[in-house]
């Protein structure tokens, strides 16, 4: 099984395994940053990878009731 995930600066998983074998992330999200965390839509915890829901890929999006 193979996957990547985006550049983004705040990132808490690995790229090295996906760019030994050539991937190479073309977007970051860093320039989204200022407006979504000054949204108040999120929480002071929603994005600390400390946070325990934030090990699954996801995050706190796993944890949404669907709808």
């Amino acid at each position: 099984m193979l996957w990547g995930i985006s550049g983004n600066a705040r990132r808490w998983w690995s790229l090295a395994e996906a760019e030994a074998i050539g991937y190479r992330p073309e977007d970051d999200t860093e320039h989204h940053a200022a407006s979504i965390l000054g949204s108040g839509a999120f929480g002071p915890t929603a994005f600390d990878p400390a946070e325990p829901r934030n090990f699954r890929a996801g995050a706190h999006f796993c944890t949404m009731p669907p709808g």
